[in-house]
């Protein structure tokens, strides 16, 4: 966070009973680290050898799962822990565990580890994953419907940007989120609620370039040969999404 001096920080090192806190969650975080990279190439030994027992790694896989938890809480900065996790995540053979809400699971995870560092660039990386994954097998669940469970998600997703950026306005990487939300927003608009688009791994954001639209401060301005020949469904879009890009330059406003 900006504003904290280096001095304070230095400060509460130099007491030896926080010290040696800092130190036993150093060595706790080293063995647990340890352990998960110990698993990781057992894991790697028994595909090469062949002798897998489904069940068992199956169990293994989900105690991994939870160890990653663990360590990305404290520490969510290692860009491996994050990759590690999704690999299990995306492993069919995961086990269920009881808990269907993938998105919530990996929401409460990435805010716990954004209170601890709000600028961890892997944390924000896997949120946004995380949304595309659940907007992917989801795709066909319009965000034009209010009640629909995608759009309360990104409003959510809004109004957490809101309030990270109300006690940072420097923090760039809540803005480059923020920007991606709003992008899947103004898509849904333009592709007229049908579904989302993936193409490796990237938005592509149907009609942008069609719609030419540029905002000049709280207005939107579309740059078409000739307004008689804007059909009626273009100026009902164009309306949606200066409504939204108005609403963002409100935001940024306030």
């Amino acid at each position: 966070m900006h504003g904290q001096k280096r001095d304070e920080y230095k400060a509460r090192l130099r007491d030896s009973a926080t010290a040696k806190k800092l130190a036993l969650k150093a060595q706790q975080w080293h063995a647990l680290s340890q352990t998960l990279l110990t698993r990781k190439h057992a894991s790697q030994d028994s595909e090469q050898t062949g002798q897998v027992d489904v069940d068992v790694d199956a169990q293994k896989m989900l105690e991994t799962l939870h160890l990653t938890e663990k360590l990305l809480a404290v520490n969510p900065d290692p860009i491996y822990l994050w990759n590690q996790r999704r690999e299990l995540l995306l492993n069919s053979s995961l086990p269920n565990d009881g808990n269907d809400n993938f998105l919530e699971q990996e929401q409460v995870l990435t805010q716990t580890a954004l209170q601890r560092n709000p600028k961890a660039y892997g944390a924000w990386f896997h949120r946004k994953w995380a949304i595309r994954h659940h907007l992917n097998d989801n795709q066909y669940q319009a965000l034009s419907d209010s009640n629909s469970n995608s759009k309360q998600i990104l409003q959510a997703e809004l109004g957490l940007c809101g309030e990270l950026l109300m006690l940072d306005e420097r923090n760039f990487h809540c803005w480059n989120y923020r920007r991606f939300i709003v992008g899947i927003m103004i898509d849904d608009v333009i592709s007229d609620g049908e579904h989302f688009t993936i193409t490796d791994g990237e938005w592509r954001l149907q009609g942008l370039m069609e719609n030419k639209c540029t905002v000049i401060g709280a207005q939107l301005t579309e740059r078409s040969a000739s307004e008689k020949s804007v059909p009626v469904a273009k100026k009902a879009v164009s309306s949606e999404v200066h409504q939204l890009l108005k609403l963002e330059w409100n935001f940024t406003t306030e």
